[in-house]
């Protein structure tokens, strides 16, 4: 039997790259003698996103280099996996890109995770309905795992572009989600509650640390004196919480400017050589992380015991329905949320509480490498009924 696993793998990000990576591992255990991988499906608009940087006049050559560098890396992460399927259409049409996934024979299409099924007109993928709703596929069992939305909602129910697209998930044979903001959306499709599961993303259900070739989270460097990293994609907040660190007297390094803490490599050619371990290495040199990354949450927590803030964006997400939001209240870990009200300044009533939190931080590291590990156990039974489905559609389509 063939699985295919259409997913959110070609964009030049961290996070999605280990999903992907984390659900073919899954997958692949379970049906070992089965034909397993993931199909190279990148949407032209996809790609563009990824390459604005490197044309970009406004990018310097050593951000360019680092951003080639950073694609080629997760690429190849990929391909010495043996994960990647060959390379299917690339155009955002849709017809021609669903010809060439039924041509490819597959018996089972799994969607998922992250966000597959993306309702934004501008996004990273192609308008819905796109190809992650399988519309009008057919012969092929079709099965959602842990997928997710995004933060936008351009559609509203009643609308007719909004039914088509719950038409289409209507059609899918299974759904499970990852966080209860698609759960409320899919309800908004006509997609009936109780036919959805919910459950934690791939990269808490499977062992993806060893494709990295890291070491234990106990060894390597630990943090010397006060450290903080920020990996927060809002410049100016961004600039503000740095000021107001150091004059509490934090070394602060910014992770989307520097591809590793210790970034001082003095050849040109050094932002080239993008190592995802040496990311995790330096973020393990730190004594807390910020971040409003749903995956670079995840990655340190599994991978360190370095102390998360969840940065959430108030003006983007209006009814705190972010997926960082989801995980961290999921883990119980909500006091180490911090709701940003302007992505320009900071809260001075947040920003302190938040300090204090950190000053008087009595959190067991090991709580943190716990609970993840009890919401990927809580989301057996329903990986379990993934895999029974796939089995029992066996027969049908021999």
């Amino acid at each position: 039997m063939r699985i295919g696993i259409l997913t959110y793998h070609g964009v030049s990000n961290e996070g999605s790259v280990l999903q992907a990576l984390s659900l073919w591992t899954l997958l692949s255990r379970r049906f070992p003698k089965d034909e397993v991988e993931i199909i190279d499906y990148i949407p032209w608009r996809t790609w563009s996103r990824n390459l604005k940087p490197l044309i970009s006049p406004k990018v310097g050559l050593r951000k360019k280099l680092y951003a080639l560098g950073k694609l080629r890396q997760l690429r190849s992460l990929l391909r010495r996996s043996g994960a990647l399927g060959p390379r299917i259409w690339t155009s955002d049409r849709l017809g021609p890109a669903r010809k060439a996934l039924e041509k490819a024979g597959y018996d089972t299409l799994v969607v998922g995770s992250d966000t597959v099924w993306e309702v934004r007109e501008d996004g990273f993928l192609p308008p819905p309905p796109n190809l992650f709703f399988l519309p009008d596929v057919r012969g092929v069992q079709k099965m959602g795992f842990a997928a997710s939305s995004d933060k936008g909602r351009r559609y509203q129910p009643g609308d007719g572009r909004w039914d088509q697209l719950g038409a289409y998930l209507r059609d899918f044979d299974f759904v499970s989600v990852r966080d209860e903001e698609t759960r409320r959306m899919l309800i908004d499709c006509g997609v009936e509650a109780d036919e959805i599961r919910m459950m934690a993303d791939p990269t808490l259900l499977s062992a993806w640390e060893g494709a990295l070739e890291h070491e234990s989270c106990d060894d390597g460097p630990q943090a010397v004196g006060k450290k903080a990293a920020l990996w927060v994609f809002m410049p100016e907040f961004s600039r503000a919480l740095r000021n107001g660190l150091e004059e509490r007297g934090y070394e602060v390094v910014d992770l989307t400017k520097h591809w590793t803490a210790d970034a001082t490599g003095r050849s040109l050619f050094a932002p080239l050589r993008h190592d995802l371990w040496a990311r995790i290495r330096s973020i393990r040199s730190q004594s807390v992380l910020f971040t409003d990354r749903f995956h670079g949450s995840i990655l340190t927590m599994k991978t360190s015991s370095v102390p998360v803030v969840f940065v959430e964006h108030a003006e983007r997400y209006p009814n705190s329905s972010s997926k960082g939001r989801d995980l961290f209240e999921r883990l119980d870990l909500t006091e180490w949320i911090w709701r940003a009200p302007n992505e320009r300044h900071l809260d001075g009533r947040e920003f302190s509480r938040v300090c204090q939190l950190l000053e008087s931080e009595s959190l067991d590291p090991g709580f943190r490498r716990s609970a993840l590990l009890d919401l990927g156990r809580a989301s057996e039974p329903v990986v379990e009924e993934v895999v029974e489905r796939i089995e029992s559609a066996r027969p049908k389509l021999a």
